[in-house]
């Protein structure tokens, strides 16, 4: 018998999906600002940082060459007004409830920002649940690096 001591629960695809809400806001951000982009481009960059997916927007597909942070906070804004159809991993909080009941540790990890995960946390109160959450802001790697 394995004797599991902690699990990791990876935020975005285990605990929430989130990626259709962040690809929707970055999709009416660039509607907004009439930039072509092709459809691909979400899956993409898929699990990335907003920051890297404005950055080659800016510098690539943008003819005008706007900064990165001004899609961002627009984006951002967007995110917060549409966040209400992000939705749990279907029985999630079941496993994590049999988990819990048998005294493993959890851990949250993740790439997002504490932005982020501040705002799902208003809705669904995720980061009570787990004894240690790693953001995108507790280490210099990102995923897919098994830094986090």
């Amino acid at each position: 018998m394995i004797d599991i001591k902690t699990i990791l629960f990876d935020f975005d695809g285990v605990v929430v999906d989130s990626e259709p809400v962040h690809a929707k806001a970055k999709k009416l951000v660039l509607e907004n600002f009439n930039i072509q982009y092709p459809n691909s481009i979400f899956d993409e960059y898929k699990g990335r940082t907003d920051k890297v997916f404005f950055d080659h927007i800016s510098s690539d597909l943008d003819p005008q060459h706007r900064p990165s942070n001004m899609f961002l906070d627009f984006k951002n804004s967007i995110f917060e007004d549409i966040l209400p159809e992000l939705k749990l991993i279907d029985d999630f909080l079941f496993f994590y409830e049999k988990a819990k009941n048998k005294g493993i540790q959890t851990a949250l990890v993740s790439s997002t920002s504490l932005y982020s995960l501040g705002l799902v946390d208003q809705i669904y109160h995720l980061t009570n649940l787990f004894n240690l959450v790693i953001t995108g802001a507790d280490t210099d790697m990102h995923k897919p690096h098994p830094a986090p």
